[in-house]
């Protein structure tokens, strides 16, 4: 009799909950996002050139930036550029965006409360 309850629970499947870590679970979905590969590569690149890279340029020379700045800026502006126009696929080229968005937001932020202080 125990024999029998002792496999029946071993026979079993245990409920077990597998928890992704948000990282891999957007590279996964930057990943599935490959049949959509020029209409990111668009928005991003118009984002990038008319959104985020003017904003933090005009909040570095208002905030009086130094090289650095301007060195960071272009630099994360050509990072977007450079991985959509060799034609990476989108598990590179979104996060290299997000990245580069979030860093450049950052600045900006930094810079408008350096200018309203």
């Amino acid at each position: 009799m125990i024999t029998s309850i002792e496999t029946k629970l071993t026979n079993e499947k245990a409920a077990t909950f597998t928890w992704k870590n948000p990282i891999s679970s957007f590279l996964e979905w930057a990943e599935a996002q490959e049949f959509y590969r020029l209409p990111f590569l668009v928005g991003m690149i118009l984002f990038q050139g008319c959104v985020t890279a003017p904003f933090s340029l005009w909040a570095m020379h208002v905030a009086g930036g130094g090289d650095y700045q301007l060195t960071a800026i272009v630099l994360l502006t050509f990072a977007i550029l450079t991985s959509n126009l060799s034609a990476q696929p989108t598990k590179i080229t979104i996060p290299i965006f997000t990245v580069s968005t979030l860093i450049l937001l950052a600045m900006t932020i930094v810079n408008v409360f350096t200018i309203l202080m």
